[in-house]
């Protein structure tokens, strides 16, 4: 057994998997998001969740450290495998998810309430099950939205009567889920 090896099981065996070098962390997290998504899209999904889940939950540590270089990938992964299919969500990694779903940042959050703009997320959201589990993500992001700007949307994504996959549509909801521009006002030199 090879050094690096051995080293990678004894992180593994005390949890250490968050005090990795940041570049070797968003690697690892980055190659754990695609074995969470080959098992939600793969046949067994049910089965075959909890062990990624519960990897990235490990990669992730106790205080939610993500690399910027995976973030945005990040956030719309736990966001699609927390809402599940149409036939339902893993039992057995929703552990995994509510936990690192509770050490969101503001900023995550805020990039969880805007995923409905993303496709593999609003393709979903046609469906009953993952509807119910969209409310229910909303009321786990709605502590964290600190913005006004969020706390604005997620009032218009809760009034909204139609069903969740049509969200984007609504003009007043897609201009308020559009990214936002810092305004540079330029003063003119004093003479």
């Amino acid at each position: 057994m090879s050094i690096a090896r051995a080293a990678k099981e004894l992180l593994n065996l005390v949890d250490g998997g968050a005090y990795l070098p940041e570049n070797e962390r968003a690697a690892e997290i980055d190659g754990v998001l695609d074995d969470l998504l080959a098992a939600h899209h793969g046949y067994n999904n049910f089965h075959t969740e909890p062990a990624p889940a519960r990897s990235l939950a490990v990669l992730v540590g106790q205080y939610g450290n993500v690399p910027d270089a995976v973030e945005g990938k990040y956030v719309l992964t736990l966001a699609e495998v927390f809402l599940g299919n149409e036939w339902g969500v893993s039992n057995a990694a929703v552990p995994s998810y509510d936990k690192l779903f509770g050490k969101l940042t503001s900023s995550q959050a805020s990039r969880v309430l805007r995923s409905f703009t993303e496709t593999a997320i609003s393709a979903k959201l046609w469906s009953s099950k993952p509807q119910a589990r969209w409310k229910k993500l909303l009321d786990i992001i709605e502590p964290k939205l600190t913005a006004r700007s969020d706390r604005e949307l997620l009032e218009a994504v809760r009034a909204f009567t139609g069903t969740p996959d049509k969200l984007a549509n609504d003009t007043k909801i897609a201009r308020l889920a559009a990214p936002r521009t810092r305004r540079v006002v330029r003063r003119p030199k004093k003479k």
